[in-house]
């Protein structure tokens, strides 16, 4: 289902999320899936909003789900690079499900350590923007769908090496206080 040709971190993280998709519990973000490869809408929407049982939801989780994708960008650039591309394909496709036609998402750019706090500030807040751009305008999502936040270094997924490039990863989450009618 998922493939991976780098080895190591990357590797043991497409480990992370096949078992995440395919229902081992996410305990926090670090758990929590990152995918370097395009999974399938289905995959995605059931993360982020689990299907309901004879009419029950689920009981609430106390934050949403989330998943990351490994989306590169130029350097110091908000310009995505198209090997990028398929892995927000996979979101836009997942938008087309009926059961999804009213929900939003938040959408977190992230940074690794390298430059000032305000500067990674304003260059994830932007990735975050530009990722928004490319969904609405190749799949016809509405802008209120996508809730942008840029989060910079404030939260690194590896801390102990904050120059590791899973730091800089974009992060969908579900939204319980939003929906669109």
């Amino acid at each position: 289902m998922f493939t991976q040709t780098r080895t190591g971190r990357l590797a043991a993280l497409t480990a992370i999320a096949l078992l995440s998709a395919t229902g081992s519990a996410r305990a926090d973000e670090h758990s929590m899936p990152i995918f370097v490869e395009p999974p399938p809408a289905e995959t995605l929407a059931n993360i982020l909003f689990p299907h309901r049982y004879r009419g029950i939801e689920t009981p609430p989780k106390s934050e949403p789900d989330a998943f990351g994708m490994m989306i590169n960008f130029d350097l110091n650039s908000a310009a995505i690079q198209p090997q990028s591309l398929p892995l927000l394909e996979s979101i836009g496709e997942m938008f087309r499900l009926e059961r999804l036609k009213n929900k939003a998402i938040v959408v977190e750019g992230h940074t690794d350590g390298r430059g000032t706090d305000a500067y990674n500030n304003d260059l994830s807040q932007r990735r975050a923007e530009a990722i928004k751009h490319y969904l609405v305008e190749s799949f016809g999502i509405s802008p209120s769908q996508l809730v942008t936040i840029g989060y910079g270094e404030s939260d690194l997924y590896d801390a102990a090496d904050p120059l590791d490039a899973l730091n800089r990863r974009v992060v969908f989450r579900a939204t319980q206080s939003i929906s669109v009618e």
